[in-house]
């Protein structure tokens, strides 16, 4: 091989690099045409790598611990469509709500309205999201980004045909009833789990709804379920935890109002909205009118169990009423108009609810009792894949 012949930098417009002798190829990179001088002082200049990765319009960072603080819509969205995150509670009739969607599924879609229960949420979709905070990995967060990505793509095309409003519903958004009892507390990682959930929807959320229920029927109700499932209960001493815990569903709401960032809360009470299956439906959606004829099963689904028929519950009586008075301060406090909370007492609040088609004579139990899935208080990463939270 000959010798290399360089011109000087600056001899002609056009840098093309040095090249051989006598032949037309570049053997060097295409920094021009510099010395050995300039090319070891010259600065490259290299591309500014952003750590985002995009997909489609979703845009995601690795931080999913703090999102984006912002409420303004990216323009690459297209249409605007509403999304609502229902969080349950536990023990508040969702599971009979999330099966009256899946039941009318088709006829909301018609009314462009989407609507994503369980089996979508744990089917892979919300994987690495809704995990204990304190058990998360490096794996968990690249699933978190991919599933992000997803859920942002899946929106868009919701929303680039047409659908008016999405609903998300997930009780395990805020908790685990296992992780509840382990600490005696309600729901003692719900802002950590929902600041998760919240960032990855991103920019699309428009609000989320909460259903309460009063704290000693609610915990009989947790304690019962978990007790058919073979999992320890509380004895007498985790029992006056319960009953005396300064932290409620005021605290809850208020968790919920902190990570909305600026979006509307809407809560009801369990005990004027059971059964209310269109009502519910009716105070997400909001503006958006339902369809008529909307089939109601008229049946509790998956009924906490009730040792021969009757419900005995573990707290005393000054228990009870010390947790009764409690929930009676949290609705007044509800009642009182605060920015960024939407308190519904009652259905005849939401006004001109629509005539619903029931099952037949004698569907409906006698009173309606709490319920919750046998099977939901775990996470699935994957289709087919669940992961067990019985210590979660």
């Amino acid at each position: 091989m000959g010798r290399l012949r360089c011109e000087p930098a600056g001899r002609s417009a056009p840098l093309r690099g040095a090249r051989l002798a006598g032949r037309g190829r570049s053997h060097l990179p295409r920094f021009g045409r510099l010395s050995a001088l300039n090319m070891r002082l010259a600065p490259r200049k290299m591309p500014v790598v952003k750590p985002m990765f995009r997909f489609r319009s979703a845009y995601w960072t690795p931080g999913l611990k703090e999102p984006c603080r912002t409420r303004r819509r990216s323009p690459v969205l297209g249409p605007t469509m509403d999304v609502i995150l229902h969080l349950g509670a536990h023990r508040t009739a969702t599971t009979s709500f999330q099966g009256w969607m899946v039941q009318n599924e088709d006829s909301l879609t018609a009314a462009g309205i989407a609507v994503w229960g369980p089996q979508v949420t744990r089917a892979g979709r919300f994987a690495g999201l809704t995990k204990r905070p304190e058990w998360l990995t490096g794996a968990d967060e690249q699933l978190a980004r991919r599933s992000a990505a997803e859920i942002r793509y899946e929106i868009d095309k919701l929303a680039a045909s047409g659908h008016r409003a999405l609903v998300i519903s997930d009780e395990n958004f805020l908790g685990t009833m296992p992780h509840c009892l382990e600490q005696l507390t309600l729901y003692p990682d719900a802002g950590a789990r929902l600041r998760r959930v919240i960032a990855a929807i991103g920019p699309h959320l428009t609000g989320l709804a909460l259903a309460i229920r009063r704290p000693d029927t609610f915990w009989t109700s947790v304690l019962e379920d978990q007790r058919a499932r073979g999992r320890a209960v509380p004895g007498p001493r985790g029992l006056d935890r319960l009953a005396n815990h300064p932290r409620g569903w005021k605290r809850v709401v208020q968790v919920l109002r902190e990570e909305a960032m600026g979006r509307p809360v809407t809560v009801w009470p369990f005990e004027t909205m059971v059964g209310q299956n269109t009502a519910q439906m009716r105070a997400l959606l909001g503006a958006h009118h339902l369809p008529v004829g909307l089939f109601d099963h008229g049946r509790a689904m998956n009924a906490a169990p009730a040792p021969m028929g009757a419900r005995v519950s573990p707290f005393s009586l000054a228990q009870r009423a010390q947790m009764a008075a409690g929930y009676r301060a949290t609705l007044e406090w509800l009642s009182t108009p605060r920015e960024g909370v939407h308190f519904i007492a009652a259905p005849e609040g939401l006004g001109g609810l629509q005539t619903i088609e029931r099952g037949p004579p004698g569907a409906h139990p006698a009173g309606w009792r709490e319920e919750e899935g046998r099977f939901h208080d775990h996470e699935e990463r994957g289709l087919g894949q669940a992961r067990s939270e019985g210590a979660a």
